[in-house]
């Protein structure tokens, strides 16, 4: 699987301390990633650099075609390090989808349009800043 499980469900809710109910909504759920984000697996110190290495190693390099395919054809807008997930198996997991098709859903606009962003569309802003962490160049399918 590329992606975690997501779906939508009805939900009411109520204002925290004055517990007046607010109408039913639809809310966006996900399961649980496996693993750990690549941001913070590359950038803890206190992990042995040889590990990390050969876990980084281990990923297959027709997966990170998939995941650049994947971002590509549904113009992610937000695809960085800490929306990936690297697993024991060294299988990454995307999580964080809702910036999918070219729109900013977190924005104060909602559906505010962006454009394609992720690190592993080359020339994107997203991969111009894995270009500088030297353990995650791995994720450029064109080495």
């Amino acid at each position: 699987h590329l992606t975690v499980r997501t779906w939508t469900e009805a939900m009411t809710a109520q204002m925290p301390n004055l517990g007046v109910p607010i109408n039913t909504q639809e809310g966006l759920f996900s399961e649980k990633a496996p693993g750990v984000s690549l941001n913070k697996f590359a950038n803890d110190r206190s992990s042995d650099k040889s590990f990390v290495a050969d876990m980084l190693s281990r990923i297959k390099s027709t997966q990170v075609l998939e995941l650049a395919v994947h971002d590509l054809l549904f113009s992610e807008s937000d695809r960085h390090a800490g929306n990936v997930h690297l697993d024991e198996e060294s299988n990454l997991h995307l999580i964080d989808n809702d910036n999918a098709l070219g729109f900013d859903v977190g924005s104060r606009l909602w559906a505010r349009q962006k454009g394609l962003d992720s690190m592993f569309i080359p020339g994107t802003e997203r991969a111009q800043v894995l270009e500088r962490n030297k353990a995650l160049t791995v994720f450029d399918y064109r080495c």
